[in-house]
């Protein structure tokens, strides 16, 4: 049975650490080994510990006896802060909100039942741990996202439900059926 190259490789390898080893035990530093070279000295003996300081129930200098509250807004006057002029860091800004919301509700009647099941073809259903989404038409929609005068309410692997944006129908669209046709 011959060896692959890289089998060979590994041989060779090892067999230079192995000549390195023993070159280093054999002949470099070999005199200075064992437990008659060892060295060592007495170790100190320690000091007896401290106890801690007392607690004292006075407050560290420096600090006063005011709340946060007060702090802050003896900050704000003293560097001329208005907090009601000041963003607040933990709100999402604008462009994002914008962003994340879904599209208004067309202006436009809703299409009959029978009418929007005709023009509209679902042809692909993502579910993840938020509800979802779909691809009606081209487009991208997620929970909550209207078109043409409904809203998507529901999806399920095989269809997407919708609701017309005033609440009075409800409409099932089905998955259309192609040969590499699969919901994720």
């Amino acid at each position: 049975m011959g060896l692959s190259k890289s089998r060979k490789c590994y041989l060779a390898g090892l067999a230079i650490v192995v000549t390195a080893f023993l070159a280093y035990r054999l002949f470099l530093g070999a005199e200075d080994r064992g437990p008659a070279a060892a060295q060592a000295s007495p170790a100190a003996p320690a000091a007896p510990k401290a106890a801690p300081p007392p607690v004292s129930a006075e407050k560290p200098q420096g600090l006063s006896a005011s709340s946060l509250a007060e702090r802050l807004a003896a900050l704000a006057k003293s560097e001329d802060l208005d907090p009601a002029r000041m963003r607040d860091a933990f709100v999402l800004p604008e462009a994002w909100r914008r962003e994340l919301a879904p599209p208004a509700p067309s202006p436009s009647l809703p299409a009959g039942t029978e009418t929007f099941i005709q023009e509209h073809k679902l042809t692909s259903v993502v579910l993840t741990g938020d509800g979802g989404s779909a691809i009606v038409n081209g487009k991208f929609l997620r929970l909550g996202h209207a078109l043409d005068g409904y809203r998507l309410l529901h999806l399920t692997q095989s269809q997407a439900v919708f609701e017309s944006v005033e609440g009075n129908n409800r409409v099932v669209l089905p998955l259309e059926k192609t040969g590499s046709q699969g919901g994720f």
